[in-house]
C-alpha cells in the first residue's frame, strides 16, 4: 500500500486465536474460496472495541474476544488493513470491518488538492487583469465623453435622434455609452487564449504518457512501465528545472541493495568494493582493488557475495565455523520477509523449491541480507504465521523456529 507515500509491503498478521479456530477450514473441502458454515459461525461469536476514528496510519489500539476464549486479545496496527491496500501472498482474508465510509483512514487523511499554476499561467493573468484595466478605463472614458458630446449638441444644430439637451440628460447617455463601449471592447480579452493554451497542455500529457523515451524497462524481470503524467498544468515548467532535490534514497534513484560482505569475530569476509570504497580509492588517486571472483560464477539477483573460505559450503571448514553458522541463521530468521513460488500452486510442497522462490520485503535491506543468506547454503522457505522454515544446505530436513517478536 502507498498510504503513507511509501509503495512498499507492509506485513500483517492474523490474530493468533483466531487462525489457530480456523486453521481447519472447511473439512472435506479443498475449495478454500467458499467460507464453512463453522467459520461464519464463529465470526459472527467476534466481539471488537477500538478507537474512535483517527487520521493516524500507524497506530491502532483495540481488543477482540469470543465466548470459547479465556480472556481478550488485543489489537495493533499489524491486525487492520486499511482501505486502499491490496493483499499479497494470500489469496484472501476473513475480517471484521470497523470503519466505513469518511471514517476511514483513506478518507481523513484526503485534503483538498491545492491548485498550482505554473509561471506562464501567473503572466498570462497578469496581462488579461491588465487588458480589463485599459478596458474598463475606455468604457469610462467613453462614456464621458459621450455624453458631454451629448450635452454639447443643442440649438437647431442637435440632431434629430438625441433626446432633448439638459443636465440629466447627458448622465443618462453616459450611462448608456458605458455598456455600449464594453461590448465593443470585448474583443481585447483574450478568451481564445486560454482555451488553446489547455489544449497545448493536454498535448504535453499526452506527448509524455506514449513518449518512448520515456518508458522505463526493468533491468531484471524486463516488465515495461510508461511515464505518467499526474497532471497537466506544470507541464511547461519542466524546461525551467535547474535543480532536483529528493528526500532521501529511492525516490528517484534504483535503490538497488546487494549483500556483498560481512563481519564475524573481528574477520571480515568477502571480495569487491563497494561504490563508496571505489570512490574513495579514486579520491585518495588509488586503483580499487580487483574483484577475485572466480569468472563465470553465477549468483542471484541481490547477492554479490564471494569468499573462498566461505562460498559453496567452505564455512564448515572454517576456524569460525560456529560464528558464520550462528550470523546466517540470524539473517535467514530475523526477518519480515515474505516468500512464494515463482510458478506452480503454493500448496503444493514441490513448489517451494530454491530456484522457485521469489521474496518480498518491506524494504530492500531485508530482502538483500535472505538472499546472501540462501546464496551461502542457508535459505529461506517460508513462512506460515508465527513459525519460520529453513532448509540449510548439507544438513537432512527442514528446520522450523517459531518467532516471538521482530
Amino acid at each position: 500500500a502507498n498510504l503513507d507515500g511509501e509503495t512498499n509491503l507492509k506485513n500483517k498478521e492474523s490474530i493468533e486465536a483466531c487462525h489457530k479456530q480456523l486453521q481447519g477450514g472447511n473439512p472435506g473441502s479443498n475449495d478454500r474460496l467458499s467460507i464453512s458454515t463453522h467459520e461464519l459461525h464463529f465470526m459472527e461469536t467476534l466481539k471488537v472495541k477500538c478507537e474512535h476514528p483517527n487520521e493516524n496510519l500507524h497506530l491502532f489500539n483495540g481488543t477482540v474476544s469470543a465466548p470459547s476464549w479465556p480472556q481478550t486479545v488485543g489489537l495493533t496496527n499489524k491486525q487492520v488493513v486499511y482501505r486502499g491496500c491490496t493483499l499479497r501472498n494470500t489469496n484472501w482474508i476473513l475480517g471484521v470491518v470497523v470503519f466505513t465510509g469518511m471514517q476511514t483512514k483513506l478518507m481523513m487523511n484526503a485534503t483538498d488538492k491545492k491548485g498550482k499554476r505554473t509561471t506562464l499561467d501567473k503572466l498570462t493573468n497578469k496581462y488579461i487583469r491588465g487588458i480589463f484595466a485599459f478596458m474598463a478605463f475606455m468604457c469610462i472614458s467613453g462614456g464621458i465623453l459621450g455624453g458631454l458630446w451629448a450635452y454639447s449638441q443643442t440649438g437647431p444644430s442637435q440632431p434629430w435622434y438625441l433626446p432633448e439637451a439638459g443636465a440629466s440628460n447627458w448622465v443618462a447617455v453616459l450611462f448608456i455609452n458605458m455598456p455600449v463601449f464594453l461590448i465593443l471592447m470585448s474583443s481585447l480579452v483574450p478568451i481564445s487564449l486560454t482555451v488553446t493554451a489547455e489544449m497545448i497542455k493536454i498535448a504535453h500529457k499526452m506527448y509524455i504518457d506514449f513518449a518512448p523515451a520515456m518508458i522505463y524497462t526493468h533491468p531484471y524481470t524486463g516488465v515495461l512501465t510508461p511515464a505518467k503524467a499526474r497532471t497537466s498544468n506544470l507541464s511547461e515548467d519542466l524546461g525551467r528545472i535547474e535543480y532536483i532535490f529528493s528526500d532521501k534514497t529511492g525516490t528517484l534513484t534504483q535503490n538497488t541493495m546487494e549483500f556483498m560482505k560481512f563481519s564475524v569475530a573481528g574477520r571480515a569476509f568477502g571480495t569487491g568494493t563497494t561504490e563508496i570504497g571505489r570512490q574513495a580509492y579514486l579520491r585518495e588517486g588509488l586503483a580499487p582493488p580487483e574483484d577475485l571472483k572466480p569468472s563465470g560464477l553465477q549468483l542471484e539477483r541481490g547477492d554479490n557475495f564471494w569468499d573462498v573460505e566461505v562460498s559453496h559450503g567452505a564455512w564448515r571448514n572454517s576456524m569460525w565455523h560456529e560464528e558464520i553458522k550462528d550470523f546466517f541463521l540470524h539473517l535467514a530468521v530475523c526477518h519480515t520477509v515474505m516468500s512464494k513460488p515463482k510458478t506452480g500452486d503454493p500448496n503444493n510442497v514441490g513448489s517451494w523449491t530454491p530456484d522457485n522462490l521469489i521474496y518480498q520485503a518491506s524494504s530492500p535491506d531485508e530482502e538483500a541480507l535472505v538472499i546472501g543468506a540462501k546464496g551461502s547454503g542457508f535459505w529461506f522457505k517460508r513462512r506460515q504465521h508465527t513459525q519460520v522454515t529453513l532448509v540449510v544446505d548439507g544438513e537432512p530436513g527442514e528446520w522450523k523456529f517459531e518467532i516471538l517478536n521482530v
